[in-house]
């Protein structure tokens, strides 16, 4: 007796093959899900804090690290990480975003591992900062561990391959020399490193962003000036979106540093706020921007030259 159709396994799985999608299909849409997977866990940890906010009625702490020690911990070290992770894997349009999205998706993961030194007293904290050296022993190794691993991964591809381009070297080189120091603090000065790799890193974190925001809006302009690859999409002005999401950061730290911190306690809340939101409406701006071909286009090396030469 012949077993019908929808019942013989190699129907279903002989079907799933005309599924397959093209090679550059593969890696638009793995982009695109990677920058809305980034946003959702903004909007995620926005909720998550909120519902904190709601359960100690409305309560505020010094700033969103310090949630660490409330019930919004398991979200806010699980974003970042993930965060963190995203910004590595997605390639930027040029050696310098890919090199600024490298270094803060590095910074991202320390942000959430070392903690803030302070646990706070108010606000009905559910973790104390006893056991913070022991968490940052482990956590902050392993992800040395990781970070090394990639370092080696990356040393083999270029020995078997070849080495990449000048910028892409120095840029690798400089990130290897800046995770051998951070590995010289954290196992022979672990009491600076426990002290200060949070605040370094968060901000460290916050300016490369803004900074990269300042770059993409050089580019957009740049590349649709100069553009060569039909359709001829619209001219953009030199301050245009990604120059304003990046001035906006750069102005925001000054603005809450120097003009709300004498009158505000929780200021670094606040800033930390502006500059998170600021990060979703990048990302937001630049998945539109990107959705269907996943990169800009690169412009024509003679083009380069005599933006170099101007």
């Amino acid at each position: 007796m012949a077993v019908p159709g929808w019942l013989n396994p190699n129907h279903w799985l002989a079907a799933n093959l005309s599924g397959a999608l093209l090679g550059d299909e593969v890696v638009v849409r793995t982009s695109r899900y990677l920058r809305l997977g980034m946003i959702g866990l903004v909007l995620g940890l926005a909720w998550s804090l909120y519902l904190e906010l709601h359960r100690v009625s409305w309560c505020l702490l010094g700033s969103i690290s310090a949630y660490y020690y409330t019930p919004v911990h398991g979200f806010f070290v699980g974003t970042l990480v993930a965060i963190g992770l995203s910004l590595i894997a997605i390639r930027g349009n040029t050696v310098a975003e890919d090199t600024l999205l490298n270094f803060a998706g590095v910074l991202a993961p320390l942000v959430a591992l070392v903690p803030t030194e302070k646990a706070p007293t108010n606000c009905q904290p559910v973790l104390d900062a006893t056991n913070r050296d022991l968490n940052i022993a482990n956590n902050a190794g392993a992800l040395f561990v990781v970070v090394g691993a990639a370092f080696v991964v990356l040393i083999v591809l270029w020995i078997r391959d070849s080495l990449p381009d000048t910028a892409t070297l120095v840029a690798s080189l400089v990130a290897l020399a800046f995770y051998v120091a951070a590995c010289v603090l954290f196992f022979a000065a672990r009491t600076w490193f426990t002290e200060f790799a949070h605040p370094i890193s968060a901000i460290g974190m916050f300016a490369l962003l803004g900074v990269n925001a300042l770059v993409n809006g050089y580019n957009l302009y740049q590349t649709r000036k100069h553009q060569t690859v039909p359709p001829a999409l619209p001219i953009v002005r030199r301050f245009n979106t990604y120059t304003a999401i990046g001035t906006f950061m750069l102005v925001a730290a000054l603005v809450f540093l120097f003009i709300v911190r004498p009158f505000w306690d929780q200021w670094v809340l606040g800033l930390e706020a502006v500059e998170i939101g600021l990060f979703a409406a990048f990302w937001l701006r630049q998945t539109a921007e990107l959705w269907t071909p996943g990169v800009r286009p690169a412009l024509p090396e003679a083009t380069v030259q005599a933006l170099q030469a101007a």
